[in-house]
């Protein structure tokens, strides 16, 4: 959920902020519209580096390990635009935000095959989809009703939500490992 209601207000975020545009804190699309696509194609660049990047991680400690530093890092990254309103700031997170989802892709799908039964991995998938979109259903109406720093508070929360879930999952299956 996190992730989509980031989707759905990154472009208005950087908008308040954009060079030569309007006032800082006024959405000004006009003067962000020549560099959209660019920045849209750096967050996809991120993406894959993040992929790249996941790899290395296995390589030196485990997947729900490493998961959990995503997940911290993702929260960390979703405060920047809470506390600074600066262009380049909030894209450089924005950045860091993206090359984490692309780790956490590696991520994830490594972990469902490690936790999820082949037999049962759809149904149980499907069945998350459920609460998943609530969140994002939340977060689109979310970004209805309150400011941008709001909005990233919340973002940030479920971040750091998902880092707690996932550091209990790491000790769990440590724990496991060991018997």
């Amino acid at each position: 959920g996190a992730m989509y209601t980031f989707v759905i207000n990154w472009v208005p975020t950087l908008a308040r902020s954009v060079p030569g545009g309007k006032t800082l804190g006024v959405e000004d699309f006009g003067a962000f519209a020549p560099g959209q696509g660019w920045i849209f194609s750096a967050m996809m660049i991120c993406i894959s580096i993040g992929g790249e990047l996941f790899a290395g991680m296995l390589k030196v400690t485990s997947v729900e390990r490493g998961s959990v530093v995503l997940f911290f890092a993702a929260a960390l990254s979703m405060v920047v635009p809470i506390a600074f309103k600066g262009f380049y700031t909030v894209l450089v997170a924005f950045l860091l935000l993206e090359t984490c989802v692309g780790a956490f892709f590696g991520s994830m799908a490594t972990m469902r095959s490690r936790y999820l039964p082949d037999s049962l991995q759809t149904t149980i998938m499907n069945i998350f989809r459920v609460p998943l979109n609530v969140l994002v259903v939340t977060g689109t109406r979310l970004s209805d009703h309150l400011s941008h720093s709001a909005i990233f508070t919340v973002i940030t929360a479920w971040f750091l939500i998902a880092a707690c879930l996932q550091l209990w999952l790491m000790v769990v299956s440590e724990r496991m490992a060991k018997k």
